[in-house]
């Protein structure tokens, strides 16, 4: 019982250990001007029981330019890790009203609660790029 507790796993001599918190990678979300793309967002809790409704909410530059409904997402729900995955699929014409500008574009999901409150998401930036032919 006199032994320490790290003695049956030694380390380099002057190790100093690093313990600090990793944030995670930031997630990237592209948008190419006239194609159809398919934008996916985990949610940390189940959507069906604590959510009335959702949207996805599109910003170029400082004006609103794109509202996802929750009836043009697909819902899943992962039981393992306790999460919901959300699932938008954006059509040309969708992705054509990020076509050929200088501006930075963002993505939220608004979630109206049950219990009559509001929550989003964290503000996702988007990586823009035009296709050759627009």
């Amino acid at each position: 019982m006199g032994s320490k507790m790290f003695d049956r796993y030694p380390q380099p001599e002057k190790y100093i250990p690093d313990n600090r918190p990793r944030c995670h990678e930031p997630s990237v979300v592209e948008i190419m001007a006239g194609e159809t793309t398919v934008h996916t967002f985990e949610v940390p809790f189940p959507i069906d029981e604590t959510v009335r409704d959702f949207k996805a909410i599109y910003k170029l530059g400082l004006e609103v330019v794109l509202e996802l409904p929750r009836d043009k997402c697909e819902v899943l729900y992962d039981g393992r890790r306790m999460l919901s995955i959300l699932t938008w699929t954006l059509t040309p014409e969708d992705t054509n009203k990020f076509r050929n500008t200088c501006l930075s574009a963002q993505v939220q999901v608004k979630f109206d609660m049950s219990d009559g409150s509001t929550l989003y998401t964290e503000v996702v930036n988007i990586k823009l790029e035009d296709s050759l032919d627009n």
